[in-house]
């Protein structure tokens, strides 16, 4: 069965579903408004009120039932897949603040101090709070995180603080543009991930690795010539050739299908056991093993070698995690080098894949315009 053919396939089941649930709810509205009504006409002598005519309850029951239908109605047509199974939102939206960031970033001193280390406090006076300096990778100990430890630029110029750079749109981490604000997903049924992603973010920061500085710092590193030694055998791009390959890369990557890199990163630092972990990489081991075997059409070469890298990064940092758990490891100056770098390079890896679906879908659409 194709993508399209699945996604298709799991949107007329919900469909049903919820129509299934929209005639029950309509049943159920007509039998208590016809109680509702049985009731004030059988009482009406009793109760010493005046009842409204029949006409006129009848014409506000229906009203409100069609009110109900056509409610229900805009919920069936508009419940897709997606809506149903996933929600997003971006890193500013997130309400995280990691206690293991805080303790690397202040003593024990500021810690017991709220107005210095509490998320909303402003320890270095640059009008940015301590969860946003977080959430965008800047040092919330010094107000101009680009320039270091001195406030001025080489020209001598004195260096913007974190808050400047981000009212112009640029990160006071690298000092580059900031990109439009990416979404990211998270499956509704993982709602204890979702939950989790405090513990995971604190679980990464421990190990001196924080997802908003490694998303932002993926950015100033280049692995094309890495992914250029991903060995993949391609074809032509035929009818059948590309059925196939959705086929095979859909059954292969079905339980990352829809993940992104928020998503894994959380994933793997979600575990804290070296034997899950080594599990983990075991798996990520065999789906890159399935995608080099397969063959692929020529128009989905770089995406496909940009899938593997991907999961080729997943396999090192959760191998690199099992190890130094089991270690106990981790606070080594040259592990958390390790993982950092690690980190950069999956987030880079992810970028990477993002681009190369784009320009894949950009050649389907330029070969098949809609009007």
């Amino acid at each position: 069965m194709s993508k399209g053919m699945y996604n298709n396939a799991v949107s007329n089941s919900i469909k049903k579903r919820l129509l299934r649930q929209f005639l029950a709810i309509l049943l159920a509205f007509v039998l208590v408004g016809s109680g509702v009504w049985s009731y004030f006409y059988i009482t009406k002598t009793s109760v010493g009120i005046q009842t409204p005519k029949q006409e006129e309850l009848v014409s506000q029951l229906s009203i409100d039932q069609q009110n109900a239908i056509e409610q229900l109605k805009a919920t069936v047509q508009t419940a897709t897949p997606e809506k149903l199974l996933y929600t997003e939102f971006t890193l500013d939206e997130l309400k995280i603040y990691p206690k293991e960031w805080v303790a690397n970033k202040f003593t024990e001193k500021q810690q017991a101090n709220a107005l210095i280390s509490d998320a909303e406090a402003d320890a270095d006076n640059d009008d940015l709070t301590n969860r946003r300096e977080f959430l965008y990778g800047a040092n919330p100990n010094n107000p101009h995180t680009f320039c270091g430890v001195k406030p001025t630029n080489e020209d001598g110029t004195t260096c913007k603080t974190d808050k400047q750079f981000l009212d112009e749109g640029r990160s006071p981490l690298t000092g580059l543009l900031l990109e439009i604000p990416k979404k990211f997903r998270f499956k509704i049924v993982d709602k204890q991930m979702l939950e989790g992603l405090q513990e995971s973010f604190g679980t990464a920061s421990k190990e001196g690795v924080d997802f908003p500085a490694m998303y932002e710092l993926a950015r100033t590193i280049d692995l094309r010539d890495e992914l250029k030694d991903i060995q993949v055998v391609s074809q032509k791009n035929t009818g059948n050739a590309m059925i196939k390959y959705y086929e095979q890369r859909l059954d292969i990557l079905k339980d990352m299908s829809k993940d992104d890199e928020l998503s894994s990163f959380t994933s793997v630092y979600g575990l804290l056991d070296s034997t899950k972990l080594e599990a983990l990489t075991t798996n990520y081991n065999t789906m890159i093993t399935k995608l080099q075997a397969m063959v692929v059409p020529e128009l989905m070469l770089n995406y496909h070698k940009a899938n593997i890298m991907i999961l080729q990064k997943l396999s090192l940092i959760s191998d690199h995690r099992s190890k130094i758990i089991s270690e106990k490891s981790f606070l080594k100056p040259e592990n958390t080098d390790k993982s950092q770098k690690l980190g950069k390079e999956m987030l880079w890896a992810y970028r990477n894949v993002n681009e190369e679906q784009a320009k894949v879908q950009a050649i389907i659409d330029q070969d098949n315009p809609k009007n």
